[in-house]
């Protein structure tokens, strides 16, 4: 019985001692990004994930916001570029098709006439 009291005190002043260090001497700092700052095959997997988001939502006008973070003119040739090296990758057919059903819709998206006011 001794022995279980000792663990189980040593367990306790371990977890305490953990604690402490994490939240008072070594506290997590975090350092945020914005997407155009990340290397290039991070910015395909945002893209991913952004044509991943818009298969489940289908709110173009936010996929649109989400892509434009990336600071790049032309999103629908983004889009499609990254489409076509996934596709030439060997990247799940999933993937490739919700990439490229992103870029139509942008594609239609951008060419539709405005509103005359």
């Amino acid at each position: 019985m001794k022995r279980f009291a000792l663990l189980l005190a040593g367990t306790v002043i371990g977890v305490l001692a953990g604690a402490w260090y994490g939240w008072s001497v070594s506290p997590v700092t975090y350092n945020e990004i914005s997407p155009d700052q990340l290397r290039a095959e991070y910015q395909a997997d945002y893209v991913l994930m952004v044509a991943e988001t818009y298969a489940a939502d289908h709110d173009l006008g936010e996929a649109a916001v989400r892509l434009s973070r990336l600071g790049q003119a032309d999103l629908t040739g983004l889009v499609r570029r990254i489409a076509d090296a996934y596709q030439a990758a060997g990247y799940p057919e999933e993937d490739c098709a919700r990439l490229f059903d992103l870029a139509r819709d942008l594609e239609r998206y951008s060419t539709l006439p405005s509103a005359a006011p």
